[in-house]
């Protein structure tokens, strides 16, 4: 894997109904599925080619600083504010020209385009190729949305909480290192 250069993949999802509860437990959600799947948070080792380590479980602060949620508002003032929506496609083609830095980059990010004016909301997820394929990310999209809905129906407001992450399991040898013949 060379410096800077990878396939990106994007899952879009075009969502319908109220904004103002999406933006709002966004960031908790995208930090709370981040934290769920220590996939979502490998860092390339650089001295150990085709190795990486899981960094620890992220807090708000970090969800911010890696750009891991990417907001767009779509201003209902604009004179071409349906054709500004629309260019999601461009805005995609544009972003799979930039390789991920696979050594400071975690590999998954997601870039959301608010249209108020009418109750619309473009999720896209981008990703390595490494890390995801075809139908993950449409499962993490998914979670991201179950995530949303679930803080939006508490009864007590969000409120920052430690990030919590499942067992933590020993490391094993890997499956081809076990099975090599000596």
């Amino acid at each position: 894997m060379v410096d800077g250069v990878s396939t990106k993949i994007v899952h879009s999802m075009l969502v319908l109904g109220p904004t103002s509860a999406i933006l709002q437990f966004l960031v908790t959600a995208v930090q709370n599925i981040f934290n769920l799947r220590p996939r979502m948070r490998l860092l390339q080792l650089k001295d150990e080619p085709f190795m990486a380590e899981i960094y620890p479980p992220l807090t708000r602060q970090e969800v911010t600083s890696f750009a891991l949620v990417r907001v767009r508002m779509i201003s209902s003032l604009a004179s071409d504010a349906d054709g500004m929506m629309s260019g999601w496609q461009q805005d995609a083609d544009d972003e799979w020209s930039i390789g991920f830095d696979r050594f400071k980059q975690l590999p998954f990010f997601l870039t959301v385009w608010v249209d108020e004016r009418k109750n619309t909301v473009r999720l896209m997820l981008f990703s390595d190729y490494y890390m995801s394929d075809g139908y993950s990310g449409m499962v993490v999209l998914h979670c991201i949305l179950e995530q949303i809905a679930i803080l939006a129906n508490r009864d007590e407001p969000e409120r920052e909480t430690p990030p919590q992450e499942g067992q933590i399991l020993p490391l094993r040898p890997s499956l081809y290192k076990m099975i090599q013949v000596t």
